[in-house]
């Protein structure tokens, strides 16, 4: 009973699916708008540079490079071909640390609210343009909203301080990362994949991309943000712009904080 329990296919009248897309399509664009005006209310909301313009680019550029060029045609391959280990690194998304680290470098640049869906919606405008059978379609914005929306409401919660702590860095990269991979990854085979693409999948499904993507993309943001701020702090730095800020830092942290991070004890 369990099996078929497993095997069993998450599948909606398409008027449901249809409502249930447009729902969580809603949602996020009242995130979008959550994004924007509770800093305010908040007291730290912050205008957005030039430089925050620039960061936002060349990330979303470096982003698209990784996971549409390099990820996607040489190394998730390389991953399935190799035995044994190959499936675990696979499950877990190994393919995509890179991407997670380049991600949290970005939102350690700009902490501002708004800066992963920023990222990540350039970054898929991009694959939508070069590579996407579809071509820019609004309706498939939904995959970028649901790995970048609770992710910024997340900085939004921590009222900005997103990477201010140093005894924090891990949390909030793993926070980041999961939010990256979940909700989107349900979102996609259950909301998604049923009304655009006509395809269904079982609860196995879910649940194996849920672990796999949600576990892999918390930890390798987590385990790489320390390195993520220090090369943010590094960037600053070489562009002229003052990594202590006037109440100690753009990452917060103050220097003689910075032999401790990423090191036991």
């Amino acid at each position: 009973m369990f099996h078929d329990f497993l095997f069993l296919r998450v599948q909606f009248p398409f008027p449901v699916a249809l409502g249930l897309y447009f729902a969580v399509y809603a949602f996020f664009i009242w995130g979008l708008w959550y994004i924007r005006q509770r800093p305010k209310k908040l007291g730290f909301y912050k205008r957005w540079s030039t430089q925050d313009f620039l960061v936002i680019g060349i990330m979303a550029v470096l982003l698209f490079v990784w996971d549409d060029l390099l990820a996607n045609q040489i190394i998730s391959p390389f991953d399935h071909a190799i035995p044994v280990v190959g499936p675990v690194l696979s499950f877990f998304q190994f393919h995509d640390l890179p991407y997670m680290f380049l991600l949290m470098v970005g939102v350690a640049m700009v902490r501002k609210p708004g800066i992963m869906i920023s990222m990540i919606f350039i970054k898929d405008l991009l694959q939508e343009i070069m590579f996407s059978h579809h071509g820019v379609n609004p309706l498939h914005w939904m995959n970028s909203l649901s790995q970048g929306v609770l992710g910024d409401m997340y900085i939004v919660w921590v009222k900005g301080q997103i990477f201010s702590n140093p005894k924090r860095l891990f949390w909030d990269g793993l926070v980041l990362g999961f939010f990256r991979a979940v909700p989107n990854t349900p979102i996609g085979g259950m909301v998604m994949d049923p009304v655009l693409n006509g395809v269904t999948h079982t609860i196995l499904h879910f649940w194996w991309d849920v672990v796999g993507n949600g576990v892999g993309n918390g930890l390798e943001a987590a385990l790489t943000a320390p390195l993520a701020v220090r090369v943010a702090t590094s960037v600053q730095m070489l562009v002229g712009q003052d990594p202590m800020g006037p109440q100690g830092g753009t990452t917060g942290i103050k220097n003689d904080e910075w032999d401790s991070i990423g090191e036991p004890g």
